[in-house]
């Protein structure tokens, strides 16, 4: 018969977390946890060892003085998040709860579902489940947890966490709190790196998309290729130093495979004589036209391409181009009102994109080249990619092509990782390549499909190695030019939707009195407002108001302004932790300052995209 207390805490829990509350209601416990009262009264947990020893969780003397030295040893002061690694029977959660201001987040992991059971069973563990900031994550696989947490990682990617490890709870599971928290980081850091990509090539995506709607209309959408090559085996090339022993395998694969190439590798392919079926491009930078370096490009291949490249590439390939709707708001808005054009999801490098276009056209196996995630050497890319085109330009006497390289590398030093390559020598990436690889880990898991025939560099777990040659042997020796060109062949030509016009006219509308409206808040708090803070916050805070009850233009703002909203969101933050743990603290002056850079930010912002919108819906055909 269950205690009062498992009763209440299950009532409790039923209420955050019906499924959670369902499987503890159920369990039958294993008996791997005994509580025993300790000398001081409350009861402590011991786990039971296979030799049938009992290793002691909590103090056996008192584990409530215990948890409440613990907990004065934390860095709680001023912040707002906090991970628990381990619960045990929950005394250092409580006594952490009280000390936390009550807006806290509280994020509870647990390994072991049949620890929590005792937990609920023995104590009275509503000071958390009572707590409005508290989730529970308990019996979950270290990457499942990490995506129960999708909509607060953003926060804790930009404000941070107080990592909570009982030690007497996390030595018992070294190896899975290791690996939780470690999960924990690996997303907060692909975050961040978002975050930094995003605040630096906002705006430049923003201008590439305005400027390359014309192609985009008139570009099909990578949905229209779905499933029109089952079973038709595919190559995704990148521009490893790999690919220098690698390429002359690629001559003659075109009739018997799909040969998909990143932007850098393009030209390294060509040179050897490789046409690839399709080139795929995402970056915006201006930098990546000289991957297209070519007075016309190959007749054969179609462009694969994120709407927020460079205008100059989508323009190269004319009506062979292939568009798929990107992440970003805008990309997003323009499909809502004109179609869909299709989504390859996360879209971190040119080679995961490359890899799902494959996977969505229903081909396999699928073989990745030249995708090293590492140095070899100095080296970072393969002979004849532009990348290395560059360096040629600047040999000297005194500046070899190692030397050249040696120094690109040193750029990199700050986020440098180490691991071993193929055949367990030591290897050398970065913190991004690292990224790259746990992405393709992660987005790829359930695929039986793919391998990695780089033949170098450091491999990726769940992607068996073959060699190349063996692979296009075995795979690849069917020809398949009819198989593979019939199903592309007259695809339906897009055309623009009035709705779209329509839509670009109504936001242009909405823009020009956000605009209007910030510039007068701004001009108002540089003349006679400018004595009345709180009047300006006021106004501020009415103004944040309509933008929150008008999600578009929130949103189509946000992706522009990037790093001016993120910013805000510091600030704000940093503002909140003032209030959180000091009430009283007068924050006004703060307020102002942080909503007259704004103010700015907003006026201008809704302002540049005004202009842009009523050009847009000008340049559409009626």
């Amino acid at each position: 018969m269950q205690s009062a207390f498992f009763h209440n805490n299950i009532a409790l829990l039923r209420a955050r977390n019906p499924a959670l509350a369902e499987s503890l209601a159920s369990l039958q416990p294993g008996g791997r946890y005994v509580a025993v009262p300790s000398k001081a009264g409350p009861p402590a947990l011991s786990r039971v060892m296979p030799n049938g020893g009992e290793k002691a969780l909590h103090s056996r003397y008192n584990p409530i003085v215990e948890a409440a030295r613990f907990a004065g040893s934390c860095p709680l002061s001023g912040a707002l998040h906090f991970v628990f690694f381990g619960f045990g029977l929950g005394y250092h959660a409580f006594e952490i709860a009280k000390r936390v201001p009550p807006r806290s987040r509280l994020y509870f992991v647990e390994k072991d579902i049949e620890s929590f059971h005792m937990a609920l069973a023995c104590n009275d563990c509503a000071p958390v489940l009572s707590h409005p900031g508290a989730s529970f994550h308990i019996g979950r696989a270290p990457g499942e947890w990490v995506a129960e947490l999708q909509e607060d990682l953003p926060k804790l990617a930009l404000n941070g966490y107080v990592p909570i490890a009982f030690p007497p709870l996390v030595d018992s599971e070294k190896d899975y709190y290791r690996t939780a928290e470690t999960a924990l980081e690996s997303a907060l850091r692909q975050i961040r790196i978002d975050f930094k990509t995003q605040a630096a090539f906002a705006k430049k995506f923003y201008a590439n998309i305005i400027d390359n709607l014309p192609h985009i209309l008139a570009s099909a959408g990578a949905n229209q290729f779905a499933n029109r090559l089952n079973g038709v085996p595919a190559v995704v090339v990148s521009a490893g130093p790999s690919l220098d022993k690698n390429v002359r395998l690629l001559k003659g694969v075109r009739d018997k495979a799909v040969l998909i190439a990143a932007a850098t590798a393009l030209l390294p392919l060509l040179e050897n004589g490789v046409e690839p079926d399709f080139a795929v491009v995402i970056d915006p930078d201006e930098s990546m036209r000289d991957a297209f370096d070519l007075e016309k490009p190959p007749g054969k291949t179609r462009l694969l391409y994120d709407p927020g490249v460079c205008p100059d590439i989508p323009a190269l390939f004319g009506d062979r181009g292939i568009v798929f709707d990107s992440n970003l708001f805008l990309s997003r808005w323009i499909a809502r009102h004109n179609g869909e054009k299709g989504s390859l999801g996360k879209t971190q490098s040119v080679a995961h994109a490359a890899l799902k276009f494959v996977l969505q056209m229903g081909c396999g196996p699928v073989f990745l080249v030249g995708q090293d995630l590492a140095f070899d050497g100095h080296r970072l890319h393969c002979s004849g990619s532009y990348f290395n085109r560059e360096f040629l330009d600047e040999i000297t006497p005194f500046a070899t092509l190692e030397r050249l390289n040696l120094q690109h590398r040193e750029k990199y030093a700050r986020a440098a990782t180490a691991g071993a390559d193929l055949f367990g020598a030591p290897a050398y990436a970065t913190l991004a390549m690292e990224s790259y690889k746990n992405l393709f880990v992660e987005e790829f898991k359930d695929a039986r499909n793919i391998f990695n025939a780089t033949e170098g560099g450091i491999p990726i777990p769940g992607f068996p190695n073959l060699c190349l040659g063996e692979a296009l042997y075995v795979h690849c020796g069917e020809t398949l030019a009819r198989k593979k060109e019939a199903p592309l062949e007259n695809l339906p030509a897009p055309s623009p939707s009035r709705k779209l016009i329509s839509a670009l006219q109504a936001q242009t509308l909405r823009f020009a009195r956000l605009a209007r409206r910030a510039a007068e808040i701004s001009s108002r708090a540089d003349g006679q407002g400018a004595g009345n803070p709180a009047g300006f916050v006021a106004e501020m805070e009415s103004l944040y108001k309509s933008l929150l009850d008008d999600p578009d233009t929130l949103q189509l703002l946000q992706g522009y302004a990037y790093s001016g909203f993120l910013q805000w969101n510091r600030t704000n933050n940093e503002i909140d932790r003032k209030t959180a743990w000091a009430p009283d603290a007068d924050v006004l002056m703060e307020k102002f300052q942080r909503d007259r850079q704004f103010v700015e930010v907003l006026a201008e912002s809704a302002e540049y995209l005004r202009g842009e919108f009523a050009e847009m819906a000008v340049a559409i055909p009626a």
